[in-house]
């Protein structure tokens, strides 16, 4: 540590107050630590002389057949600590005592079995305690003067001693926290301060003033430039945090927005542009479902285009492609948007028109395949290219599920196709004209 006028101002001053501040709490245990001993010392000391009091009135119980002077005096030979020892009537008047010239200065008050009393033995006086018990006869007390314990020579010492240990350790805990002050803080404090240790900082006061409070100043200045570069970089921080979410938030909305329409893609048939098989797989039984529980009708219709593999034969694929491409749109373009227009596979389309009757549905897809047999006589060669339909609804058929239902309508399918193709055919073998 450093001498005391090479240090920096405000660290003696630091120094200083925790200095002051130890030593109020050093003598604040000091004064608890006395307090506390001087209370365990009396508390002993009565102990000790309740215990001492007990054993002279056992020994003089035993002496019961002596004279009470005698035994009086038999008790303070053989014990050293007893002082002087007497028997007292009820009244507290000596009956007997020894030593003989010893005299009591306060009398005896035989209603306190303990207390202190001024004694004069021999010329001399002396603060002694007494201890009284009744005697069995008579109602005499025995009365026994013991010669006091000097608890405070023990409380004197205990407390010097305890004083010089919590004043060392004190006062070495302070030695310590002010060097750690020094170099942990000031020296630190100081070297930030000067210019050539400003990083991205604007150069702050040098710690070389005269007096602690302008060495507080100085520091304040540096740590409130140190603060201003810290909120700078919180905004920047803030800033950055700000961008990365909204990028984050725009990927995503990216991401999803692909993910829906990769989902879609996979329900549309690249072709026709209509659903496909796997579509009609997830949601007709929902679709069927949601039509019962709501006591609505529903249709579904079977769409088999006539003739097609002899169209893909003559023609080729391509003339195929063009006629399913052409059949799909004049079934999009019928329907409405609550409905719902799938291809099923090669030439055959699936038609589910929630909320449509019978004789809605038949109407409709007879338009279709009317509309769909004026193209195809426009060519000669497209001519035995025709449509057939089967047609069942949930009221009519009772199904008991949407592949039930579409069945049904599958069967009718058949039924058109074979009385002759062209031609849309109801599942209960009605034939619409």
């Amino acid at each position: 540590m450093n001498p005391l006028g090479t240090r920096p101002h405000l660290a003696v001053s630091v120094a200083r107050e925790v200095r002051r501040r130890f030593t109020a709490a050093a003598l604040g245990m000091v004064l608890l630590f006395s307090g506390g001993l001087a209370v365990g010392l009396r508390t002993f000391e009565r102990w000790r002389t309740a215990a001492a009091a007990q054993s002279c009135f056992v020994l003089l119980d035993t002496r019961r057949e002596l004279p009470a002077e005698q035994a009086l005096a038999k008790l303070c030979a053989t014990r050293p600590d007893v002082i002087a020892a007497a028997l007292t009537g009820a009244d507290g008047t000596v009956r007997a005592q020894w030593p003989p010239d010893a005299r009591f200065g306060a009398g005896v008050n035989v209603g306190h079995s303990e207390g202190s009393t001024l004694l004069d033995v021999g010329g001399a006086q002396t603060s002694a305690w007494f201890s009284a018990r009744p005697r069995e006869t008579g109602g005499a007390c025995w009365v026994v003067w013991l010669e006091p314990w000097p608890w405070w020579q023990p409380w004197a010492a205990g407390s010097v001693a305890m004083t010089a240990l919590i004043v060392a350790f004190q006062r070495r805990q302070a030695h310590r926290l002010c060097a750690w002050i020094e170099h942990g803080i000031t020296a630190p404090l100081k070297r930030m301060a000067l210019p050539e240790a400003s990083t991205g900082l604007e150069s702050g006061p040098v710690l070389s003033a005269s007096t602690p409070w302008d060495e507080i100043n100085a520091v304040g200045d540096r740590l409130d430039a140190l603060r201003q570069e810290v909120e700078k970089a919180r905004r920047r921080i803030r800033f950055l945090e700000r961008r990365g979410q909204d990028q984050l938030i725009a990927s995503r909305k990216h991401y999803e927005r692909r993910l829906r329409r990769t989902k879609a893609e996979a329900l549309i048939d690249p072709l026709t542009r209509l659903y496909n098989r796997r579509f009609l797989k997830e949601e007709l039984d929902g679709i069927f479902q949601q039509q019962r529980d709501a006591r609505e009708e529903l249709a579904i219709v079977m769409i088999d285009l006539d003739n097609f593999k002899g169209l893909n034969d003559t023609r080729g694929h391509l003339a195929g492609d063009t006629m399913l491409r052409f059949a799909a749109d004049l079934i999009r373009g019928s329907i409405r948007k609550s409905d719902y227009a799938i291809r099923y596979g090669g030439d055959e389309f699936v038609l589910i028109m929630p909320g449509t009757g019978r004789t809605q549905a038949g109407a409709v897809v007879q338009r279709i395949v009317s509309l769909f047999a004026q193209y195809a006589r426009r060519d000669a060669d497209d001519g035995a290219v025709s449509m057939s339909a089967g047609i069942a609804t949930l009221t009519c058929e009772r199904a008991e599920s949407g592949s039930e239902l579409m069945c049904k309508a599958d069967a009718a399918l058949y039924r058109a196709k074979g009385s002759g193709k062209n031609t849309v055919v109801l599942s209960g073998g009605w034939a619409v004209t």
